[in-house]
């Protein structure tokens, strides 16, 4: 899911670690948040819904941000 990728890229772009570490919490970040959205699914949450509700409670960088930029 793009929208995710890009999330999660905004929040690890500035961490002072290396690239390898950075690629790893990034793959990680990626996969909790895309469990979570498919948790929410299952419960009945729409793929937009999930996506945002699980990117809301995620933190960090705006969820409207990122919308606004999705081509």
């Amino acid at each position: 899911m793009e929208i995710v990728k890009q999330y999660v890229a905004k929040i690890v772009e500035k961490l002072p670690v290396n690239d390898d570490e950075r690629a790893l919490m990034q793959e990680e970040m990626e996969n909790h948040l895309l469990e979570h959205i498919d948790e929410l699914r299952m419960v009945g949450y729409s793929e937009q819904q999930a996506i945002q509700l699980a990117l809301q409670s995620f933190g960090a960088v705006s969820y409207t941000h990122l919308r606004a930029h999705e081509t």
